[in-house]
C-alpha cells in the first residue's frame, strides 16, 4: 500500500464509485496516482483518458 501525503489525499486516491466503471469516467474522482512511479494527477474529465500530472504532492491542499 502506498503512503500519501495526507489524509485527504488518500481518501482521493482510493477513491471507488459504484456507479461508474473507472476513475476517468467518474466525476466524483479528481485525483490518481501511478503508484510505480509515485505521480499524482489530476483526472481531466473530458471524455478522454489523460491526466494532468505532478511528481510529487507538495504544495498540495484540502479546499473546502
Amino acid at each position: 500500500m502506498t503512503r500519501h501525503c495526507c489524509e485527504e489525499m488518500t481518501i482521493q486516491v482510493n477513491w471507488n464509485c459504484d456507479q461508474h466503471d473507472g476513475p476517468f469516467s467518474c466525476p466524483d474522482i479528481l485525483v490518481g496516482i501511478l503508484a510505480g512511479f509515485q505521480e499524482y494527477g489530476l483526472i481531466i474529465h473530458d471524455g478522454a483518458l489523460q491526466a494532468s500530472g505532478s511528481s510529487s504532492a507538495r504544495g498540495a491542499r484540502s479546499v473546502s
